[in-house]
């Protein structure tokens, strides 16, 4: 049994550490956080960049508290963006009935507002019984905010000037996409791909 649970433990935090310092490295590509986390190894196409930095904010709030109030924070604020992510669904159904959906929530519309309703039920349950650890998972949430505004009237302000990250974000994942189906990487070999948030001027 303990050796089963070592294994999950594992296999959870490999499949976390692997895709958690993607977003951070997504989002510098867009231009939507900082450019130097939008870069990958020449040799691995891993974001070590963003990668170091999800470590070290790991570090900073493993030596903040004990497992258990880490784990209340972090799951308190996974499922408001569950319950956000799912909610999307009646959005778009809204928005774009007819657009194109290579894959349909099964069970719609009652399987998604269950889902909903249960998240629901637990972010109430977790007010009442953990106040505190309530509080401060929205206060990790709240610590983006003033980033995701600044980096917002900079993509706005770089719009109005005709320049954007977008286009280069968009260049380097259509060829990585080619590389992927091709086999092959450029004639110019492997080489750090870096997008500033003013590429595309």
């Amino acid at each position: 049994m303990a050796a089963g649970m070592l294994l999950s433990t594992l296999g959870s935090l490999y499949n976390g550490i692997l895709t958690g310092a993607r977003v951070p490295y997504a989002m510098a590509r867009d231009g939507r956080f900082f450019a130097a986390l939008g870069s990958v190894s020449p040799h691995t196409r891993v974001p070590v960049r963003a990668l170091a930095a999800q470590c070290g904010w790991v570090c900073v709030l493993v030596l903040s508290g004990s497992f258990d109030a880490l784990t209340d924070y972090a799951m308190f604020a996974a499922w408001i963006f569950y319950g956000l992510a799912a909610s999307s669904v009646f959005v778009f159904r809204r928005r774009l009935p007819d657009g194109t959906r290579p894959f349909r929530a099964p069970g719609y519309p009652v399987v998604p507002a269950l889902f909903l309703l249960v998240t629901c039920l637990l972010l109430v349950n977790t007010v009442v019984t953990s106040p505190v650890g309530s509080l401060v998972g929205l206060g990790l949430i709240a610590l983006g905010v003033p980033l995701y505004w600044r980096f917002r009237r900079g993509l706005a302000r770089r719009s109005r000037e005709g320049r954007t990250g977008v286009p280069c974000a968009r260049s380097v994942a259509s060829r990585e996409s080619g590389e992927r189906r091709t086999g092959r990487r450029s004639p110019s070999g492997p080489r750090k791909l870096r997008c500033s948030p003013t590429a595309g001027s």
